[in-house]
């Protein structure tokens, strides 16, 4: 016969209290400028509307301009860097809020972006043609302002944790 794995009453109350110390002395919101509560905002538009621009590409709603970027390699390239990109993004959100491993996690997008930006120049030869690529040229025209952005949050975080 199964043991019973179900929590009583006094457990669960001690989880939650145990839960409730832990969010209180780790997150203070309060603490953060108001410059660093403006970049955060603005990495997450600025990821929402070229994630949503992706899709958009990915399911032929925006024609391209240039075939080139339908073939399969380009393609897989861009699938990998979007899912990385969100992934990432997803990972400083979560990192912010429980105030774990937040500046580790920008230097890891500020590398990340760059590598991934000296990739398309080498990998996509003509990337910033805003005739031939007007919607990835002016993504990559504002690249620079987001990896700008990325390491200003991470040098202007401060921690939750201390008292001061």
């Amino acid at each position: 016969m199964m043991a019973n794995n179900k929590l009583d009453d006094n457990e669960i109350n001690a989880l939650m209290v145990a839960y409730a110390e832990s969010k209180d002395s780790n997150i203070n919101p309060d603490r953060q400028s108001k410059i660093f509560k403006f970049l955060i905002l603005f990495i997450n538009l600025y990821v929402f509307f070229v994630l949503a621009l992706y899709v958009l590409f990915r399911s032929n709603l925006i024609q391209a301009v240039d075939t080139a970027l339908i073939d399969t390699d380009t393609s897989v390239l861009l699938d990998g860097r979007a899912h990385t990109f969100f992934w990432i993004i997803m990972l400083m959100n979560i990192s912010v809020y429980f105030n774990i491993g937040f500046r580790l996690l920008c230097i890891i997008a500020v590398v990340s972006l760059l590598n991934t930006t000296l990739d398309y120049l080498v990998l996509i030869p003509g990337v910033f043609s805003f005739y031939e690529r007007p919607y990835f040229s002016v993504l990559f025209a504002s690249r620079p302002l987001l990896i700008f952005a990325i390491a200003w949050v991470g040098f202007s975080y401060k921690d939750g944790i201390s008292g001061d």
